[in-house]
């Protein structure tokens, strides 16, 4: 099978296991690839949609990517248990505020959280649609509608 070779981004957590158990057991994993919102939205071909790299480089102070966040605030927190304000399985999160550890302004990825998923700024919910998106700075967010490829080795 031969992988897709445009708007793809790779996650290389290298712990040597398989996805249920990485996501079951492996919390806060930031990935060989050092992704930021800027550098994920290029490889999902989302930039000028968000405008990301544009309009919110001066207000997006903030953020988190990688693999299976569960807290911003104890990154040693299981994603699976308790009551999270943020999540983030696959992706990017991230806040206006320097120094807020529950990041829901900003959101690129599967599985991630923010004010505008359905559940609130206050929690998260049982899931999040395949490539939700938020950038509080104008006040845009939705879904995508296209595909993205996501690989996780």
């Amino acid at each position: 099978m031969m992988a897709p070779v445009t708007h793809c981004a790779v996650f290389t957590h290298n712990k040597n296991t398989d996805l249920a158990t990485l996501f079951a057991t492996h919390f806060s994993i930031v990935v060989e690839e050092k992704y930021t919102f800027d550098s994920l939205a290029q490889l999902f071909s989302v930039i000028p949609p968000m405008k990301l790299s544009t309009t919110s480089a001066g207000r997006l102070r903030n953020q988190w990517c990688g693999l299976n966040l569960g807290d911003a605030c104890d990154t040693s927190a299981n994603p699976n248990t308790g009551v999270r304000k943020t999540i983030c399985r696959i992706g990017c999160i991230g806040d206006q505020s320097p120094s807020r550890c529950v990041m829901d302004d900003f959101a690129l990825g599967v599985g991630v959280s923010s004010c505008h998923d359905g559940y609130g700024c206050d929690a998260t919910g049982t899931s999040t649609k395949s490539l939700h998106y938020r950038d509080k700075s104008i006040d845009e967010h939705g879904d995508f509608q296209k595909v993205a490829f996501v690989y996780v080795q």
